[in-house]
């Protein structure tokens, strides 16, 4: 999996991320994201990935990348932070994207 450029640029971009001071993403990075996201997804899925083993390996780019998740995604009265938010965007914009049904070979 991490041979894959697309892989390798989503991790990079991550890594940015990850490493920036502030938590917040702004518009055009998070586009940026969803596009690197997608193409992994695309790359995954064409190599014959079920849904499942993409959503981890998606889960495992982000831990790998530097992006944990905080204790507070795991408490529904907790406010979570904003790499919390992108790394549950991520899992959504993943799950859509696999399952997108213009994508499917005819």
């Amino acid at each position: 999996m991490y041979e894959l450029p697309s892989v390798v640029a989503l991790r990079t971009e991550l890594t940015e991320v990850a490493s920036s001071r502030t938590a917040c993403v702004d518009l055009e990075r998070q586009a940026v994201l969803c596009g690197r996201v997608h193409q992994a997804v695309d790359d995954l899925r064409a190599a014959g990935w079920p849904p499942e083993r993409v959503i981890v390996a998606m889960k495992q780019i982000a831990a790998d990348a530097g992006l944990q998740p905080s204790r507070r995604l795991y408490v529904v009265t907790e406010t979570v932070h904003d790499k919390d938010v992108l790394l549950i965007d991520m899992i959504g914009w993943t799950i859509r994207r696999y399952f997108a049904t213009d994508l499917r070979p005819a």
